[in-house]
């Protein structure tokens, strides 16, 4: 059974940045949530729209299906920012487990006015702040409050889960 990573946060958080790391030192699948967006929904978000549960369950259902149809354990970046979003992602076959950035605001502010040749306007980080559900203790995952809290944690599961297992 496939075990895959959703990397999840706001906009900013450094979902692609540390995804990809993930992916690249388990030898997993990588998938960028971003570039599986409709056309339509990459406009608005361009012109400062928020994207509604309309746009985002297809957007969610292709990813499933990129989880479904993947050779192998992925790691995805996708914002999974409501726990209904998170429940739609687990349809996916084998376990998702979610590992959410949580940045300060004032950090993530800055990144996304300084980020070039990026579709997300930094307007509407504060819907995604509002929209955003924690995940809950329940869902399969783990919150980490700052980057140098995920590099600790990023090395010690490097370490011990090279074998392609999860982390607890």
């Amino acid at each position: 059974m496939k075990a895959h990573l959703v990397v999840m946060g706001v906009s900013g958080c450094g979902k692609s940045t540390f995804g990809k790391r993930i992916a690249d030192t388990l030898e997993r699948e990588w998938i960028e949530g971003d570039d599986q967006h409709f056309p339509k929904s990459i406009e608005k978000m361009k012109h400062g729209i928020s994207l509604g549960d309309k746009d985002r369950f297809p957007w969610l259902d292709r990813l499933v299906k990129k989880m479904d149809h993947s050779k192998k354990p992925v790691v995805l970046a996708c914002s999974a920012l409501k726990r209904s979003y998170r429940d739609h992602l687990r349809t996916a076959k084998g376990t998702v487990f979610f590992l959410h950035l949580q940045i300060p605001q004032n950090i993530l502010l800055k990144r996304l006015q300084n980020r070039k040749d990026h579709f997300f306007s930094p307007s509407l980080l504060d819907d995604q702040l509002l929209l955003l559900e924690e995940l809950q203790a329940k869902e399969l995952g783990y919150t980490v409050n700052s980057d140098s809290e995920l590099e600790k944690w990023l090395s010690v599961q490097f370490e011990q889960k090279k074998d392609g297992h999860l982390p607890k």
